[in-house]
């Protein structure tokens, strides 16, 4: 689904050595969604942020399984755009 897409990408793009990128897709159903990826040494942050607030609630519930696919080195937050 959704969320399993979301954090392979994410995945890729960490295991690409990106240190800073900023990324937005725009799923059909969900409309526009901005991804910051900022790597520090063995940690990671990534920021989702979507002005629309069904891509928001879609975000919160993909946040567990985003959590576990990266690991507990990637700190994730979701934030209004």
């Amino acid at each position: 689904g959704f969320e399993e897409a979301l954090g392979q990408r994410l995945i890729w793009m960490a295991g690409q050595g990106v240190q800073d990128a900023r990324i937005r897709v725009v799923p059909e159903h969900l409309g526009p969604i901005d991804i910051r990826i900022r790597m520090d040494g063995d940690s990671t942050q990534v920021v989702l942020a979507s002005p629309n607030p069904s891509s928001r609630d879609a975000l919160e519930q993909a946040l567990p399984r985003l959590r576990e696919q990266l690991g507990p080195q990637t700190r994730l937050a979701l934030e209004r755009e």
